[in-house]
């Protein structure tokens, strides 16, 4: 190389290294945390396919229905993809840049000075959010990794590579709180399992047996059913607390405990999260709606007319139709989420 690019070479491949750390920062998020093989990606493209044909069935549909879990296994595959393709651009850039360091070249260092003005300023100016300042917070972690380098060489010992390590999911909980609310129904109870029964004054009814929550930490309980349509667990905001639907009946369980706080009826037809998993709904009969907060806290509870249809959640209001009185015409309606008000239109 010639010296008068030696300098424009250092340049570029601070670049490169920059470059492939953004890219593995901007890599696809899943609630996967943990980094999957090329053939666990293979297997999970296989399975998102048949997943969207309707070949396979979630193992735990309350968690993840067919379509979101397809979702989940190709962005994981994807993320993985990236992170190996952006380490090797990452290493090689990396290790050609250490090589030209390496001869204290004058110019080199020059050039990397203004290289690092530069970035200072653009950061200053784009602001804490901007592109450049995320630029300049990678430059920092870069060279954080090379003075190691240099020292480690200069005491005549091996230096360690510096890899990148992206997060591998933007909320580390998300794959616990999966697992911890994974629902399957059971027909008999096993050999030897203890079973929590909901209420804990057995009634004739035949009840529902669940196992819920992933080996090694899950657990039964039976539940005395309602007389509506779904069954499911649901893990509410805080992570407390589940939300346990069996055949329409409500139930707040306390998840350390696993003990009852309160039954809520008998009529539950769907429940839900807002966009940011702060607030989760129930829907009982199609008539009233109902909202809780972290840890079991009922924010309110309203009854809107005498049915209502077309539930959607738009921001900080859910939106439907319905029918102010048993036989009037249907009128469209808003909810606030953060007050259960109803405006009617």
């Amino acid at each position: 190389m010639k010296k008068e690019n030696k300098a424009e070479r250092a340049v570029a491949l601070v670049n490169a290294c920059i470059d492939a750390m953004r890219a593995a920062e901007n890599a696809p998020d899943s609630p996967i945390n943990r980094y999957t093989s090329v053939v666990e990606r293979r297997e999970m493209r296989r399975q998102a396919k048949r997943l969207r044909k309707g070949q396979l069935e979630p193992m735990y549909p309350n968690v993840n229905p067919a379509p979101q879990l397809a979702d989940i296994y190709e962005r994981t595959a994807l993320r993985d993809d990236i992170f190996d393709a952006q380490r090797i651009n990452f290493l090689s850039a990396q290790k050609e840049l250490g090589k030209i360091l390496d001869e204290n070249d004058p110019e080199v260092q020059k050039a990397l000075d203004d290289q690092i003005d530069q970035m200072k300023r653009e950061a200053q100016e784009g602001g804490p959010g901007s592109e450049a300042a995320q630029r300049l917070r990678c430059l920092r972690l870069l060279a954080e990794g090379g003075a190691q380098w240099h020292d480690e060489k200069r005491r005549q010992k091996d230096p360690p590579k510096m890899h990148i390590a992206p997060r591998l999911t933007s909320d580390p909980l998300a794959q616990a709180r999966m697992e911890a609310a994974a629902a399957e129904i059971l027909t008999a109870v096993p050999d030897g399992e203890q079973v929590w029964k909901f209420p804990a004054e057995a009634s004739g009814a035949r009840p529902l047996l669940l196992r819920i929550g992933v080996h090694p930490v899950s657990w039964l309980a039976s539940f005395e059913r309602g007389n509506k349509g779904p069954s499911t667990v649901q893990l509410m905001p805080g992570d407390t607390h589940f939300f346990v639907s069996a055949a329409g009946a409500g139930y707040i369980i306390e998840a350390l405990t696993r003990t009852l706080v309160e039954r809520v009826g008998d009529d539950v037809v769907a429940v839900g999260f807002d966009e940011s998993r702060t607030i989760f709904f129930v829907n009982h009969d199609d008539r009233m709606l109902e909202a809780y907060g972290p840890h079991g806290v009922r924010l309110w509870k309203t009854a809107i007319g005498s049915g209502f249809r077309g539930l959607t959640l738009n921001g900080g209001a859910i939106a439907g139709e319905a029918q102010r009185s048993p036989d009037a015409e249907w009128s469209g309606f808003t909810v606030d989420v953060g007050t259960g008000e109803v405006r009617w239109e």
